[in-house]
C-alpha cells in the first residue's frame, strides 16, 4: 500500500507541478508487449493521453515526454495525422481509442483512470512504423511490428 502511495504522490507532483504530466510504463511480460502511457495531458492542457505498444521502456519515456513537451507548449496532436517529425525519419500517426471502450482503456490506463476518477478521457493511440515505415494495418508490414502493437483505437 505504502509504494502505491508514494506513486499516486510521484504523480500528482509531475501533472501538478513540472512538468504537467507524467509518463507510466509498463514492461513486456511473455505474451504481452510493453507499454507506456501519458497522465495529466488531458488535466493540464485538454490534450488527449498518449499510450505507446512495443518499444522498450527507455524509448516509450522518452517518445512520450518528447510529446508531452509539444503538447505543453501548444502543439495539438491530431488523430489519424501521418507525422513524420516526431520519430526521426519514421513515419508515426495517432488514433483515437474509444471513450465507449472501457475495458481497453481501464485495462492498459488504470493508473490514469484512477488519477480521473472515470474512464471518460480521450486517448491517443501512438502508433510507429516497421524500418521500411509500414503501419502494423499495412500489408508488408514486419510480423513483429504488428505482434507487438495491439490495435486497441478503433475507427
Amino acid at each position: 500500500m505504502t509504494d502505491y502511495v508514494a506513486l499516486l504522490n510521484d504523480i500528482l507532483k509531475n501533472v501538478e507541478g513540472e512538468p504537467g504530466w507524467k509518463v507510466m510504463g509498463i514492461a513486456a511480460d511473455k505474451g504481452s508487449p510493453g507499454f507506456a502511457y501519458t497522465i495529466g495531458l488531458y488535466h493540464n492542457y485538454k490534450h488527449p493521453e498518449i499510450i505507446l505498444f512495443g518499444l522498450s521502456v527507455d524509448i516509450a519515456f522518452t517518445l512520450l515526454n518528447d510529446v508531452g513537451a509539444r503538447v505543453k507548449g501548444g502543439e495539438v496532436i491530431q488523430p489519424n495525422v501521418t507525422y513524420t517529425n516526431l520519430v526521426q525519419k519514421y513515419p508515426i500517426i495517432f488514433k483515437p481509442i474509444s471513450n465507449n471502450d472501457s475495458d481497453t482503456i481501464e485495462e492498459y490506463l488504470g493508473i490514469a483512470v484512477r488519477f480521473y476518477g472515470h474512464v471518460n478521457f480521450p486517448v491517443l493511440q501512438f502508433i510507429w512504423t516497421d524500418p521500411q515505415g509500414k503501419f502494423p494495418w499495412e500489408k508488408d508490414c514486419q510480423m513483429k511490428t504488428k505482434l507487438c502493437q495491439p490495435l486497441a483505437w478503433q475507427e
